[in-house]
């Protein structure tokens, strides 16, 4: 099963009730249990922000489809279709995560959360206009945005025509060191003044928009 074949799956309505979850919790479920099965669902509640039933009814949508099996006493983990789905998502993605506030203020003072998403390919592979890019994050629920690249071992920030090297802006020596680029090609930052929540759901929202849309 394709990824967005099981987003739409999961998420679709039933009985005409739609879930109290979205296709960004169901990825970062499947990314949270990946790196962690098996993992209890009560500690899943708390990371995905989501009340135990809800979570319940989210590990049974995909328990149906046969992406989790659920162990009684160590708790959910993916079957061998569901590590064929994630195993797809890593082949282009490395991880995400919480930029450190201190880190954040220096680079756009305006914005207090940010989180970075990592991918294992160019920015040219995805065949769209860094402006075209920035849109996709924004439209995915991020205040702003900010594309880095990363090439002989050095990250850059890329413009239409040039692209500015860490050895020229300390802000990106900072950067680099609080991210780390090993295996990275490119770096993709949402950024919310608002809350924690958003700067990580418009990451994820933009990852799944990648997969599912401009990544064959």
């Amino acid at each position: 099963m394709k990824l967005d074949k099981l987003l739409y799956e999961v998420t679709k309505a039933k009985r005409g009730i739609k879930p109290a979850y979205t296709r960004y919790h169901v990825l970062k479920c499947l990314l949270v249990v990946y790196r962690e099965e098996p993992i209890g669902r009560l500690k899943l509640s708390k990371i995905l922000r989501l009340s135990e039933t809800t979570v319940r009814t989210l590990i049974s949508r995909l328990k149906e489809l046969n992406i989790v099996c659920v162990d009684r006493v160590g708790g959910v983990y993916l079957t061998s279709e569901g590590r064929e789905i994630i195993g797809k998502v890593m082949e282009i993605f490395v991880d995400y995560g919480r930029i450190d506030t201190a880190y954040t203020e220096r680079i756009i003072p305006h914005y207090k959360y940010a989180y970075y998403l990592k991918l294992r390919i160019p920015i040219q592979t995805l065949n769209i206009k860094l402006t075209e890019l920035r849109d996709i994050v924004i439209r995915c629920g991020g205040e702003a945005a900010l594309i880095l690249t990363v090439e002989n071992g050095k990250l850059y920030l890329p413009y239409d025509e040039t692209a500015i090297c860490e050895d020229e802006d300390e802000r990106l020596k900072l950067l680099r060191r609080e991210l780390g680029i090993e295996g990275v090609r490119t770096i993709l930052i949402a950024f919310s003044s608002k809350s924690e929540y958003i700067a990580e759901k418009a990451a994820i929202e933009t990852l799944i928009e990648l997969l599912t849309s401009k990544i064959s």
